[in-house]
């Protein structure tokens, strides 16, 4: 954690103030891999390739009674001096939320101006599970737990 000396800044008696450090840029390369989520007749996959300079790339698709309910193009990148993760949803636009916790077991990004999600949340769950969940803080939010499957699908 970063500290600052707010007294040597203002003049006044020392004090100390604890910030929180900044998220990291660097993407979650533990999310890499297939993962799949099977809640009753509907299933949701993610598809992460490993990040490689600055962009991890993603896909997503929701099934259910064997048909396909939604697709998701999905990406985590650096830009500038922020980690952001990207989502396109079927027949929606565009939407970039901010890394705000990047850690070895947690990835949390944040867009306080979107209608839903607000914040979309994944933490590791050890080698071979993670759950993402999606929401608004103090209003509509699901949880998916995902399992790590083999990518063979061809």
């Amino acid at each position: 954690m970063r500290w600052i000396r707010l007294g040597a800044l203002v003049g006044l008696a020392p004090c100390v103030l604890w910030a929180q450090p900044a998220p990291s840029t660097q993407a979650p390369a533990w999310m890499a891999g297939c993962w799949r989520a099977v809640t009753g007749v509907r299933m949701v996959e993610e598809w992460w390739m490993p990040p490689v300079g600055d962009v991890m790339p993603g896909m997503g698709r929701t099934t259910g009674e064997a048909r396909t309910m939604e697709t998701e193009q999905l990406r985590i990148a650096r830009v500038g001096d922020r980690l952001v993760y990207i989502a396109h949803p079927s027949g929606q636009r565009e939407t970039e939320f901010t890394a705000t916790t990047v850690s070895p077991s947690e990835a949390v990004f944040e867009n306080a101006q979107h209608d839903f999600p607000r914040r979309i949340a994944y933490a590791r769950a050890g080698a071979d599970s993670l759950t993402a969940t999606v929401g608004n803080p103090g209003g509509r939010t699901f949880t998916l737990r995902f399992a790590r499957v083999r990518c063979d699908h061809a």
